[in-house]
């Protein structure tokens, strides 16, 4: 069936806004992980040498990644919640601001991440007092570890709102005396999208331009 010039544009207008949108979200995608219910970690949050208030969650996932899925830009704020050790943890960003069970502190910066990579986030388990030495657990080489042989860490839910994305992050460092209660070490994450849309894709005003640019030469014609 021929369609006009004018028929078209609706569907014009429409394809390059879905393209904009396509180009401007990202998104995080965990991959694995056993599921473990916090209500059935006998010591979560208890103990001594202890700082801080652990989130009330329901479920974490032990030995879980959390991978790219676009090339993304974020900022981010990480910010230390909760330490149940006596050793010394702790977490570095992608950039190389830390987290420590010292400091107990928030680091805030920005990164770029690759689509299909994995967040270069590391914990550093059972380090010197320095924070050197450390039982480095990667993510990307997290793995779930249920016998407590090694250290692990625990992802939580992503919470998505608008371009921004949230979680926690439990270490399990094992302990002089293992133990599987994920609380050794916890951070929440926060990442902001702020990718800026590639050059070649038009934006909304100048896709609404040449809607109107087009419906003139129509009526020019006519």
């Amino acid at each position: 069936m021929h369609m006009s010039l004018k028929q078209l544009i609706p569907g014009i207008i429409l394809s390059f806004s879905f393209l904009i949108c396509s180009q401007a979200s990202a998104a995080l995608m965990v991959i694995g992980g056993t599921d473990v219910l916090l209500a059935d970690v006998e010591k979560y949050g208890q103990g001594g040498a202890s700082a801080g208030t652990p989130p009330e969650l329901l479920t974490i996932y032990s030995g879980a990644n959390i991978k790219q899925t676009m090339a993304t830009d974020y900022e981010y704020s990480i910010t230390f919640l909760y330490k149940q050790a006596t050793f010394h943890n702790v977490f570095t960003a992608p950039d190389g601001q830390t987290v420590d069970t010292d400091s107990q502190s928030m680091i805030t910066g920005s990164f770029s991440v690759g689509a299909g990579e994995y967040l270069n986030l590391v914990f550093g388990a059972k380090c010197d007092a320095m924070f050197a030495g450390c039982t480095e657990i990667a993510n990307g080489m997290n793995i779930d570890a249920e016998s407590s042989s090694a250290a692990n860490f625990a992802v939580s839910e992503l919470m998505v709102e608008g371009d921004v994305t949230r979680f926690y992050l439990f270490l399990n460092d094992t302990g002089s005396s293992p133990d599987n209660d994920f609380d050794d070490l916890i951070v929440l994450v926060e990442l902001t999208d702020v990718t800026i849309p590639p050059s070649e894709v038009p934006e909304p005003s100048s896709i609404l331009l040449f809607a109107l640019a087009t419906l003139g030469l129509l009526r020019l014609r006519k």
